[in-house]
Order: structure tokens, then sequence, then C-alpha cells
């Protein structure tokens, strides 16, 4: 995998990240991590932070960047169709436990559930 992707598409994933947990993710070893970042702090892709919120993240010209080579990528390319039966096959799960979730928070006069009544959470963990 191509460092410059790995280094986006990590942070593109991650958000705000120190080089340790960046290191972590891109496979990119912490004593090379400035070097390797530095050519994309300096063309715009990449911030990095000091501070109490130090760290590497991506600037919007970074993520637009990460979204072009991810889209070229081999190895996604040629995941795209398993990836995609993969989701079709989960979608319906997904929906129905989103509406369990929902119905466990919300009652259905639209009211936050306090968990008062254990008839109606036993309903919902039966669905």
């Amino acid at each position: 995998m191509d460092t410059t992707f790995a280094l986006l598409h990590s942070l593109r994933v991650k958000g705000l990240a120190r080089p340790e947990v960046l290191s972590g993710l891109s496979g990119v070893p912490v004593r090379d991590l400035e070097a390797r970042c530095q050519p994309l702090v300096d063309a715009g892709l990449v911030l990095a932070r000091g501070g109490a919120m130090a760290g590497y993240m991506l600037t919007p010209k970074g993520k637009g960047e990460a979204a072009r080579l991810l889209a070229d990528d081999a190895e996604t390319v040629a995941a795209r169709e398993a990836l995609s039966s993969f989701d079709s096959a989960f979608l319906p799960y997904n929906t129905t436990f989103k509406k369990i979730c929902h119905r466990w928070q919300i009652r259905d006069d639209e009211q936050p559930n306090d968990h008062s009544d254990a008839e109606y959470d036993a309903a919902v963990i039966d669905e």
C-alpha cells in the first residue's frame, strides 16, 4: 500500500490522530512519521496540530485527495463487489436493529424511555 494513501486513509478514518496512533493505523514507524507527513502538510492535505489536541488531521483538500485515492485503489476496487453484496445482505438487519434501538430509547408517544415499564422493555428486548 502506498504510504501517502495509508496516511491519508488512516486520518480519514480516525480524524485527529496522535503520532503513535497514526503509526499503528498506517504502518509508518513513529520515527519516520514526521518526514512522511511533512510533504502532506506542505501540500495542504494534512494539518499538524500542537498543544492539548496535538496530532495530525486532514484538511478539506486532504479529504478530497483521500477519497480520490480510495476510489483508485486496486484493492478497494476489487473488494467493491464483495462489499456491495455484504452491504445488501446487512442493511435489512441493520434497519431492524436501529428500529429496536429507537424503541428502546424512545416510547411510542415520542417520549424518552425512562425504563420504568418493565413490560415495555421486555417486549422491546423480545423483538
